[in-house]
């Protein structure tokens, strides 16, 4: 008889996503400011007027906490201490609700 495969239940409350959200990169939502802002110069005007880009762009903008050097400097910073075991989600939360505390952090990023 066929072994049945189990499935790994995924709940966002404890950082269980599923396995295709394993290895994933996450971006913070200033770095996702700065591509689009990229992408809205270099690709032409078609790309930068759909409503889904309209809708993103003001999100970012609205949310964006850093600017492009800072926000690199904030990435380099959380991931220097690897030895925490962050993962990448977890990096890009702490950069984007920049919490006050550590207790602050911990209540807003489960482990």
């Amino acid at each position: 008889m066929p072994r049945k495969h189990q499935v790994e239940e995924e709940d966002a409350a404890t950082l269980k996503l599923g396995s295709e959200f394993n290895n994933a990169g996450c971006l913070m939502i200033s770095e996702v400011k700065t591509l689009l802002e990229f992408r809205a110069e270099n690709s032409g005007k078609t790309a930068s007027e759909t409503a889904v880009f309209k809708n993103t762009k003001a999100y970012v903008d609205t949310f964006s906490k850093f600017n492009d050097d800072t926000s690199r400097s904030v990435r380099e910073a959380l991931t220097r201490h690897i030895d925490l075991g962050l993962t990448q989600f977890e990096i890009a939360q702490l950069a984007n609700l920049i919490p006050a505390t550590a207790e602050e952090a911990k209540n807003c990023i489960p482990r």
